[in-house]
């Protein structure tokens, strides 16, 4: 009798050690820390992870049904660039109508959609939306992005998988942090000039991409007349002037 308990017990034992952990749902950002400029703006994408366990994004078990989400920032610190938000195709209904629920305030996104009633399969991929930030706080703050359920009552449900199981008491939230750092200054090209042995000099300089570029010259620093085959383009510039008594500047536009 007591060998049969032993037994009993230690089968109990091994079930209980190779019985795999529950895989956890965790619903987060593509990224836990984004770096923009005051005024400037970032784009957000919103992800589900269907076993947080595993390395690497997983898809829900069974396809993602449907969902419901709510993303929060503090007041003065972002706002969602109008019509940046972007759905993915399969969850952007709302029922059998095209067009997930998207309620946008000063502080908040909240979003539900769901696969279209008339469509037999579930969503099977990782993304959720995605939105465009611009960041309204001031240079070397930081401020919390952050990911909730857009439950309204502790029984609503909103993630469904493609089997009809509610999901909800499985998922978690992970937020990020957005640190706002000066604007980068732009780097201005620098005339350089040197003396040629043939009585000229070369003017050169290393232009800015996307910019035209012109050199002026002027006898008196007051009136200033373009020089005739001033560069206009991105390509490697250089120009040979006579060496005469003249001042020169590069401008850019």
């Amino acid at each position: 009798m007591t060998r049969s308990i032993n037994l009993l017990v230690y089968a109990l034992l091994i079930l209980t050690i190779t019985q795999p952990a529950a895989a956890a749902i965790l619903v987060r950002f593509d990224a836990t820390e984004y770096t923009v400029p005051s005024g400037g703006e970032v784009q957000v994408r919103v992800l589900i992870d269907g076993n947080d366990i595993l390395p690497d994004d997983q898809p829900i078990a069974h396809g993602l049904f449907s969902y419901g989400l709510k993303l929060q920032f503090p007041s003065n610190s972002a706002e969602i660039v109008a019509g940046s938000v972007a759905v993915a195709s399969p969850l952007n209904y709302n029922g059998f109508s095209e067009g997930a629920t998207v309620t946008i305030s000063e502080t908040s996104l909240t979003s539900t959609g769901n696969v279209a009633l008339n469509n037999s399969g579930a969503y099977s991929s990782t993304h959720i939306l995605t939105l465009t930030l611009k960041c309204t706080a001031p240079t070397g703050t930081a401020f919390p992005l952050q990911l909730v359920s857009a439950r309204q009552t502790p029984t609503q449900t909103h993630f469904v998988d493609g089997e009809g199981n509610a999901l909800d008491e499985n998922v978690s939230f992970a937020g990020a942090t957005v640190r706002v750092q000066s604007p980068a200054t732009p780097t201005l090209p620098v005339l350089q000039i040197r003396k040629l042995a043939n009585s000229k000099i070369q003017l050169s300089f290393a232009p800015v991409s996307g910019n035209n570029h012109f050199i002026d010259s002027s006898t008196d620093l007051k009136i200033w007349l373009p020089l005739s085959n001033s560069p206009e383009n991105d390509g490697t510039a250089e120009v040979e002037v006579a060496a005469n008594s003249r001042y020169f500047r590069l401008r850019v536009e």
